[in-house]
């Protein structure tokens, strides 16, 4: 998988929204960096629209901004952030605490972000799906994550045999995983 861009950059202040039906809905902002990648070094931020789960998983609607050689790349990205298996979830009551301090623990982000540009030179991102991987730690404030771009067209079995691309052989229908 390509390495389209790495992230290092820092938490802002946390929005808690509230509980919701499903786990407590918190907003997150963030700045930084792209460190690595073909999509340059230069600033980046956004904001993580979390649901936190009872089960400690955080489940990722994030909108991100980057600034890229020749102009900016949003992403759209979704996922998940999960806990160590051996560690236990706070209640989500308690995170609503104004005096709640999230612990110094790195959780894994999973997931994937669909892209959009304008510069010509990386239009072709407006077609694939960028896998992302990357960790979080909410008591120290650090985020890193890492956006790949893998190129595989899919293929099913044809039924006189053989097999047929699922999609025509266009790089517009690129599938990245």
């Amino acid at each position: 998988m390509d390495l389209l861009y790495r992230f290092e950059g820092t938490l802002g202040d946390v929005a808690p929204v509230g509980l919701a039906p499903h786990g407590l809905r918190i907003d997150i902002p963030f700045t930084g960096r792209l460190t690595e990648g073909v999509l340059g070094d230069g600033p980046a931020h956004g904001t993580e629209y979390l649901l936190q789960r009872r089960d400690g998983v955080g489940v990722i609607d994030a909108r991100d901004t980057f600034a890229i050689p020749g102009g900016f790349l949003h992403a759209r990205a979704h996922g998940f952030v999960r806990p160590p298996a051996d560690v236990a979830p706070p209640p989500l009551e308690a995170m609503l605490d104004p005096a709640y301090e999230a612990p110094d623990l790195p959780l894994a982000i999973d997931g994937f972000a669909l892209c959009e540009t304008g510069v010509p030179a990386f239009e072709h991102l407006n077609r694939v799906l960028v896998k992302i991987d990357g960790w979080v730690n909410n008591g120290t404030g650090e985020l890193v994550f890492e956006g790949r771009a893998a190129h595989a067209t899919r293929r099913r079995r044809h039924p006189a045999g053989g097999s047929v691309p699922l999609a025509p052989a266009d790089p517009a229908w690129t599938v990245a995983s």
